[in-house]
């Protein structure tokens, strides 16, 4: 049971006894940091951390997260990767979600390898620019730890945002953001302007029922050269000044001015001590420093890292002409789920850019090679009167599936494909069965039924 009469003097302490106090009260890890902080004496935890003195990158004895970006120069050439190590005070899972990584402007481009380290696909165009970035992530992270706030999706922010008459004059470098546990849509501002509400944008939050207020910590985008605005809806539930005063009480923003990580030359890769599995560490290689090799199956697509590879061999111009026209049919015919066209796009998407690799060695005009998937379409084709039952459209994907399997070797990119026509065929047959029992179930609706014989 925890007792009343501790009173925490360190940080450290004000963290154990938050972690006592979240076990038994079963409330967030954030009210109960400031709950141990005001048994303590201070006002939050943000007040006790200012009070106590905490170094921006580590905080207390909390959880490590590693960063890693790679670069490389082209003129003169010079490659290298930076890491910085950050201290949370929670894992980054209770700071940021996953889908929150993927709708943050800044968190976007990186990849959680493991639980203590992010990592950047692409590589840098400069060692100066993949500081920036790390920093200008350091600052995001910063930001969601202390204010509880994740990046918004693009949806929820359209949403909570529908009522405005206009859009806040002069935004610039604007990013939503959401609280997890209230659904307060917060929206950061962060023009090249003085911190100062403009008289135009005061009458704009006042015509639109919003809170609007410039915060004395310099911002997540660029720190010193632009202001950070605050915005959200007067909403009575939301307690503004609160959210304010966590802003404001943030840390000086760390700038690539003074860079607090480690450069290395090359691109070997970091593992974080989380990456302990042979897994982890193939995971932790950025793919931008994989260099794309032909294998027994399979080619690369393009010379970048995120192209799709394309297994060995070739359709022939005539069965690729001859698989548009089916796929066409497919996308057509009204005797299929309209969910198998998803399927379909995507499918005479690749088998386009394979002809094009293809088409390299074959004597084809341009007109041919875009009229093979994406040319006018012919209603007149028999294929389309073959797709105009059910059986039909089944039997044209068994084809298809055969015609594929025959001229390219068993790899990933064509299972991709095969893939995706079993499951447009499993969705067409389970429409047929429906309407098939849609219609037995209306006739048998129309016909008499039969008297009693008692």
């Amino acid at each position: 049971m925890l007792k009343e009469a501790i009173r925490p003097t360190t940080i450290v302490g004000i963290k154990r006894l938050a972690t006592q106090h979240k076990k038994t009260a079963g409330i967030s890890h954030r009210e109960a940091l400031d709950f141990a902080a005001r048994k303590a004496g201070y006002q939050s935890f943000d007040h006790a951390r200012r009070m106590l003195g905490s170094n921006d990158n580590v905080t207390g004895d909390g959880h490590s997260l590693f960063l890693t970006y790679y670069w490389c120069d082209r003129k003169p050439y010079r490659a290298g990767r930076e890491t910085i190590e950050i201290r949370l005070s929670r894992p980054l899972s209770e700071i940021c979600d996953r889908d929150g990584l993927r709708d943050g402007r800044v968190t976007a481009g990186m990849r959680l390898v493991t639980p203590d380290h992010l990592v950047h696909d692409f590589l840098a165009e400069s060692q100066d620019y993949a500081r920036g970035e790390l920093c200008k992530l350091v600052r995001s992270l910063r930001f969601m730890e202390a204010t509880g706030l994740q990046p918004c999706s693009w949806r929820r922010a359209r949403e909570a945002m529908s009522d405005r008459e206009d859009e806040l004059p002069g935004k610039d470098h604007g990013t939503e953001w959401h609280d997890p546990r209230t659904g307060h849509v917060i929206l950061l501002d962060e023009p090249y302007s003085p911190a100062v509400v403009s008289p135009e944008r005061a009458a704009w939050a006042a015509r639109n029922g919003w809170h609007l207020q410039a915060s004395s910590w310099p911002g997540i985008y660029s720190p010193f050269a632009c202001a950070l605005f605050v915005a959200a809806k007067a909403d009575g539930d939301l307690d503004f000044a609160a959210l304010m005063a966590r802003i404001d009480g943030l840390a000086p923003p760390v700038t690539a001015d003074a860079w607090p990580g480690i450069s290395v030359p090359g691109h070997e890769t970091f593992l974080s001590p989380m990456a302990i599995t042979p897994q982890d560490k193939r995971r932790s290689r950025a793919k931008g420093t994989v260099y794309q090799v032909s294998s027994k199956t399979t080619v690369p697509s393009s010379a970048r890292w995120n192209a799709l590879r394309k297994p060995v061999g070739a359709f022939g111009l005539d069965t690729h002409v001859e698989a548009g026209r089916m796929i066409k049919a497919v996308l057509y015919s009204a005797s299929k789920p309209y969910a198998v066209n998803a399927r379909f796009e995507t499918l005479r998407c690749t088998l386009e850019s394979w002809l094009a690799m293809e088409a390299r060695e074959e004597d084809m005009s341009r007109r041919e090679f875009l009229d093979a998937y994406y040319g006018a379409f012919d209603k007149g084709d028999p294929m389309v009167v073959e797709a105009d039952s059910s059986d039909g459209v089944i039997a044209m994907l068994s084809k298809l599936r055969a015609m594929l399997t025959e001229a390219y070797p068993d790899c990933a990119p064509l299972r991709r494909l095969t893939g995706r026509i079993d499951t447009a065929v499993k969705m067409t047959a389970r429409y047929r069965d429906r309407e098939e029992a849609r219609l037995s179930a209306a006739v048998a609706r129309t016909m008499p039924g039969r008297r009693s014989l008692h």
